[in-house]
């Protein structure tokens, strides 16, 4: 009984003692954590990249399915590929993308998937026109510094010939994340105040913001970029 009792003893101590070891470690997939155009705004017939940011090294015949989506009418506005294979040990992946000119603004959805992750991203690609100028951005002024919580007016020369204009601003100034604020005024002048200024956290923080404009004419044909203007939001 005793040798019996020993030698229950001694096989717990041993599975108390055991460890898998590295070949027995559990492999965590891989996935996408975030998906993003850069740039998002981007001129019919220009380029962008598809960036694609994993959760880890990619292991060896890493692939992400993606996928395109639209309005019938924009399917063949935008031209990538519908899967990529990450270098091994890769964190992160940039495929390139094209476009085709078009008359009219086309939102495109691409979804990145792998291991039943998915992420997307959005691009808007929109008509250009070279008879339109690129605005002359007034105020603020460059390096203004501006507070938190307090209402800004951004004015720019009219652009003549237009009967609209394109605003942004963010955080970056690639203008592609998510915090990216993008309005139509019609006049060459836009105000930002409350409550538009509570609803996004690009207003709500300090630090530097970019801000462009670009003039739209009757057709629906979008000038130039303006220079990049930049201005810091601080705590009052």
């Amino acid at each position: 009984m005793s040798r019996f009792r020993n030698a229950l003893i001694a096989g717990a101590l041993a599975l108390l003692s055991w460890s898998p070891g590295p070949a027995g470690a559990a492999t965590v997939p891989v996935t996408p954590t975030e998906a993003i155009f850069n740039p998002s705004f981007i001129p019919g017939g220009g380029n962008s990249s598809y960036q694609v940011t994993l959760s880890g090294p990619a292991p060896s015949g890493f692939t992400l399915t993606l996928q395109k989506s639209s309005l019938p009418e924009f399917a063949s506005v935008m031209q990538i590929p519908t899967s990529v294979t990450v270098p091994a040990g890769a964190t992160s992946v940039s495929v390139p993308v094209t476009t085709t000119t078009v008359t009219a603004i086309a939102p495109i959805i691409v979804t990145a998937t792998a291991n039943g992750v998915t992420k997307s991203d959005q691009a808007n690609v929109y008509p250009t026109t070279t008879a339109l100028a690129a605005p002359n951005l007034l105020a603020p002024k460059a390096g203004q510094t501006l507070k938190v919580g307090n209402s800004v007016t951004f004015d720019w020369a009219d652009v003549p010939g237009a009967v609209g204009y394109w605003i942004q601003m963010d955080n970056v100034p690639t203008f592609n994340t998510s915090l990216t604020l993008t309005s139509n005024p019609a006049a060459s002048q836009y105000f930002w105040g409350t409550p538009r200024y509570y609803d996004s956290d690009i207003a709500t923080t300090t630090g530097v913001r970019y801000w462009r404009v670009a003039a739209r004419d009757a057709a629906g044909r979008w000038g130039p970029w303006s220079t990049t203007r930049t201005f810091t939001s601080v705590t009052k």
